[in-house]
């Protein structure tokens, strides 16, 4: 699996994250180094888009060559606004990016800058271009099973069309088995800006998942979360992991998203 980054050297990423350089370069860093060890038994292999000027910077950093993509992006999080995988026919799905973090215009300018640069690849990538908002921190998906999450997120930023129009298009474009293999989640409250189901729930096999455990901080969410889950996948089996961090710690950067 190619595991794709950006660096942010372009003079639009560089008017957001000049102060956050240096926590992004350990990330990439420490992604690059674990990559490479692991490379044998996985085959992952890390790519990292940059244009000319941030170049000097990954050498340094001892990223390889065959690892770096030229290429300028106007963000970092290329989950988000990058192109969501089908769960079968290896195609690939652009879904329009438009976040509530992010006003329409600078959106619009991001993905702008994303199709030109993958549209250098079209000899090898099949796209295919929807009408609904989407971004792809908001979808998880096992190929194998072929059913998915996402939160409720994607009927307030479709609102324009009906729900059961929302279910039935998404389930087609990510071909999953039928419209009852997407499940939608309910979104976490503490995370009332982005609404993404990449943080409230993981896929760790066809039949196991993983969400936090519930404490007096956020019960509430994941009973309901774990409630819908079992309602839509009573095949499903469900863990979870201790999640009380302290705010000093759960609000420092990181950029885990811009895989």
């Amino acid at each position: 699996m190619k595991i794709f980054c950006v660096y942010p050297a372009s003079k639009e990423c560089l008017k957001v994250y000049r102060n956050e350089l240096t926590g992004i370069q350990k990330f990439l860093k420490s992604l690059f180094d674990a990559t490479k060890l692991s490379i044998a038994q996985s085959g992952d292999t890390l790519k990292v888009i940059t244009d000319d000027s941030g170049l000097s910077t990954l050498k340094a950093l001892g990223i390889e060559n065959e690892c770096i993509i030229s290429g300028k992006l106007d963000d970092i999080w290329i989950r988000d606004f990058g192109l969501v995988s089908q769960a079968v026919n290896g195609e690939m799905t652009r879904f329009i990016y438009s976040p509530k973090s992010l006003n329409v215009q600078d959106a619009k300018e991001i993905q702008k800058s994303f199709d030109k640069w993958i549209n250098n690849l079209q000899n090898t990538v099949r796209i295919h271009k929807s009408i609904l908002i989407l971004d792809g921190g908001n979808v998880i998906m096992d190929p194998v099973s072929q059913r998915a999450f996402v939160t409720e997120r994607i009927f307030s930023d479709n609102k324009n069309f009906p729900r059961v129009d929302v279910v039935k298009l998404l389930s087609e474009e990510l071909k999953l088995r039928d419209e009852e293999a997407l499940c939608v989640i309910p979104e976490d409250p503490e995370e009332a800006v982005l609404g993404h189901a990449d943080g409230c729930i993981a896929l760790v096999s066809q039949k196991d998942v993983v969400i936090n455990c519930e404490n007096e901080r956020n019960m509430e969410y994941n009973l309901a979360l774990r409630k819908k889950i079992q309602q839509s996948f009573s095949d499903i089996n469900i863990h979870t992991l201790p999640f009380s961090p302290e705010d000093k710690v759960y609000r420092t950067p990181v950029f885990t998203s811009c895989l």
